[in-house]
């Protein structure tokens, strides 16, 4: 019987011994506990594209009492703020000085050593009791192992599951690593604006050159945009461009302009100016008298100029021919602003002829002039119309006005019309080519006579082209001047080309010049019209060759009478010897060779001595 219970005693400590084995076995699959994440608190970016133009502030919270948060903040230039966190509910703020230009990249992580597996404190032994265990409550004894203990840290005791030997904690575990990118750009762009030719006047535009720029850690730019007048006229993505500016100035007051750009963060620049743009010449004004104007009243011409914008200059010039011939330059008239022009008064009272020259030039250099003449005939009928003819260009000619329009006298009148010395009549009509004069005069009661006249043309015929200075089919040794001269100076030329390649003539020029130096062979065409339209072209080909050397000199004639050809137009001398040539006698073809043999040693002999002659200068 005491066997017996013996036996169930032993079989009952077996499995109490097997029930805390395996307690302690689940024990150590449980997983400890992960430790709460760390919190990044900080603002949203205030500029474009997720970037910051002020400087962000971090705070970063450690939760809870396991493991450690850290941190690291690294830019271009290094690292910045770094740093550990223990305390649980501890916090740590990366101010806005510790942020640089650039991006910026702040790397969070914890490290977590979870606890040794061991004994808890207190617990209780099973009965049976392995070899060199501790009795519940024992301090183990200090075991130090090189790197394997932080400062301050003990080292719990835990046992092998088999061996019964202490276990080493492993490395930290590191959780939840995350990296946050801050871009960074306070710093706006630089940006230059200037206009070409200066801050002046401009005729018809003004060009505004630009360029933006960032720094290296800057966020790069974005656009550009110009505005003109307020309103934006455009808008670019590179960083230097150009802005032409056509609006016009209004009362000498710039047009403003603004240039402004941003980066991509947002940051902005700007520049404003003003530019000064004339597009239209000025304009002059002639009352009190009409052109080619005929009367028996003393007159009183008004000049008026006036601008856009701004007037340079202002003048006015009469020459006054007496009824005798004699000329003479009256005094200027003097000039005074009146409301948004300059004004003159001329006062015309004695009989004559008065041609008055006006002029206006503005601050951007256009020019308007206007030529007007008065007649002052206090006795004589005024004759009209006729100075409307004067100098005109016709294709027909044909009297439609009523003789009532043409003359005005304060008595009655006797006429007579004349064209080209012969009766005129009303209706009267002519084709005939040609100039022509239209003479019209008028005899009053008191035998007061008025007499006009007007020279026109009647032209179906094409301008003539002359060409000076060359010869077509010719070859020229030296640089040539050619010109291109008109039969009339009243005719213009439409175009003129060189080798086909369009030349710059002045505005309805008669004569164009033009000195050509290199050698080539060149074609000058040109086309010219007159007032009737007719149009003429013409053509001459020369060319410009090396002036020939001695050799070249003496062997000409002999290769002429040997009938030797040659790869260039021949120049003038050549010509004349061509024509000289039919009038003397030819030489025959052995006297040619033999002068050609005598011609070139002559050549050979004169380059040695010349040779030996310098050789012997520089011995």
């Amino acid at each position: 019987m005491g066997r017996k219970l013996a036996g169930q005693l032993l079989a009952l400590a077996f499995l109490l011994a097997a029930i805390y084995g395996q307690q302690k076995i689940f024990a150590k699959e449980e997983p400890a506990e992960r430790p709460l994440p760390y919190e990044v608190a900080f603002e949203e970016p205030d500029g474009w594209d997720g970037c910051y133009t002020v400087r962000p502030q971090v705070t970063i919270t450690h939760p809870g009492p396991a493991g450690e948060t850290v941190y690291v903040l690294e830019h271009d230039g290094g690292a910045g703020a770094q740093g550990r966190i223990c305390e649980a509910g501890g916090q740590a703020v990366i101010g806005q000085e510790q942020f640089a230009e650039g991006v910026n990249r702040l790397r969070v992580w914890m490290e977590y050593a979870p606890p040794a597996e061991d004994e808890e404190p207190g617990a209780e032994e099973t009965d049976k009791e392995e070899p060199g265990a501790e009795e519940p409550g024992a301090e183990e004894p200090d075991k130090e192992e090189p790197g394997a203990e932080e400062p301050g840290a003990e080292e719990p005791d835990t046992e092998g599951p088999d061996t019964g030997e202490p276990v080493q904690p492993g490395p930290p575990e590191i959780l939840y690593e995350q990296t946050y990118v801050f871009r960074v750009d306070t710093r706006p762009p630089s940006l230059q604006a200037w206009i070409r030719g200066g801050n002046v006047w401009h005729q018809n535009q003004a060009d505004v050159d630009f360029k933006a720029e960032e720094t290296p850690d800057g966020s790069g730019i974005k656009n550009i945009a110009c505005y003109v007048n307020g309103e934006r006229v455009r808008m670019t993505e590179e960083g230097s461009g150009r802005l032409t500016v056509e609006e016009p100035s209004r009362g000498g007051q710039g047009v403003p302009v603004r240039i402004e750009t941003w980066d991509r963060a947002g940051n902005t620049t700007s520049w404003e100016g003003e530019v000064y743009v004339d597009s239209a010449p000025p304009s002059l004004a002639v009352t009190g008298v009409t052109d080619y104007m005929i009367t028996s009243r003393d007159v009183t011409a008004l000049f008026r100029a006036s601008d856009d914008n701004l007037l340079a200059s202002c003048s006015a010039q009469t020459v006054w021919i007496t009824p005798e011939g004699e000329e003479t330059v009256l005094e200027g008239a003097k000039w005074s602003r009146e409301g948004d022009s300059w004004q003159a008064r001329q006062t015309f009272d004695r009989d004559g002829i008065y041609r008055m020259q006006v002029r206006a030039r503005d601050q951007a250099g256009f020019q308007t002039e206007q030529s007007v003449q008065v007649i002052v005939d206090k006795s004589n009928p005024v004759i009209s119309w006729v100075d409307e003819m004067d100098g005109a260009c016709m294709q027909a000619f044909r009297w439609e006005k009523p003789v009532s329009e043409i003359i005005t006298d304060f008595t009655s009148y006797t006429y007579t019309v004349t064209l080209d010395g012969f009766p005129c009549l009303p209706g009267f009509r002519t084709e005939r080519e040609g100039r022509h004069v239209l003479e019209v005069e008028a005899v009053d009661a008191a035998g007061n006579r008025s007499r006009a006249d007007a020279r026109f043309v009647i032209d179906h015929t094409a301008p003539h082209i002359a060409f000076e200075g060359v010869e077509s089919g010719t070859a020229y040794e030296k640089e040539r001047e050619v010109t291109v001269r008109l039969g009339d100076s009243a005719d213009w030329i439409r175009e003129i080309r060189v080798n086909g390649v369009r030349q710059k003539t002045g505005e309805k020029a008669c004569v164009y010049t033009r000195v050509f130096q290199e050698e080539g062979v060149y074609e000058l065409e040109v086309s010219a019209t007159d007032l009737a339209g007719n149009v003429r072209e013409a053509s001459v080909i020369f060319e410009i060759v090396p002036e020939a050397t001695l050799a070249q000199q003496l062997l000409a004639p002999v290769k002429e009478s040997l009938g030797i050809e040659k790869d260039s137009l021949p120049t003038e001398e050549e010509k004349r010897r061509k024509e000289e040539k039919g009038e003397e006698t030819p030489l025959y073809p052995a006297a040619a060779s033999g002068i050609l043999v005598l011609t070139v040693l002559a050549a050979v002999w004169y380059s040695r001595k010349k040779k030996d002659n310098k050789s012997s200068a520089l011995r």
